[in-house]
């Protein structure tokens, strides 16, 4: 996988099939009226490059989206305390993308994080109304 390739009219995200909260929000966006790719971290390799873009087009440090408790972490204690370059990261998350807490999800050239799956309702609520689409 090179580069994330952006498409309007499809709702490319990246979960972890791993993680209970990541399939619940999986089957909130998949419930939504778009086309929607999903991209299972735990199954199929992320590149650094690629984390290297969600995080620019996220405009987030990697620090905001790690589970803090991960395992690896509390095995590498100094990983928190220490200041570490974003190839350092990137390689972290890399080998470790367990380690990202939520959904990314990138509609055309719109990169949106959802730390939780309820975060997720509103946003595919209002893409249903700019949509045209009634709710229910």
């Amino acid at each position: 996988m090179g580069t994330i390739s952006k498409d309007d009219k499809v709702i490319k995200i990246f979960y972890n099939s791993n993680t209970l909260n990541d399939n619940e929000a999986k089957s909130y966006f998949s419930s939504s009226d778009e086309m929607v790719l999903a991209i299972d971290t735990a199954k199929n390799s992320v590149t650094p490059t690629q984390w290297s873009q969600i995080l620019e087009g996220l405009d987030e440090d990697p620090m905001d989206l790690i589970n803090k408790n991960h395992d690896i972490l509390k095995e590498n204690n100094d990983l928190l305390e220490n200041s570490f370059s974003m190839d350092n990261w990137l390689t972290i998350i890399t080998q470790n993308p367990d380690i990202v807490i939520g959904i990314i999800a990138i509609v055309g050239e719109e990169y949106k994080y959802f730390k939780s799956p309820k975060s997720i309702i509103g946003f595919i609520a209002d893409n249903a109304d700019s949509a045209g689409i009634t709710k229910s």
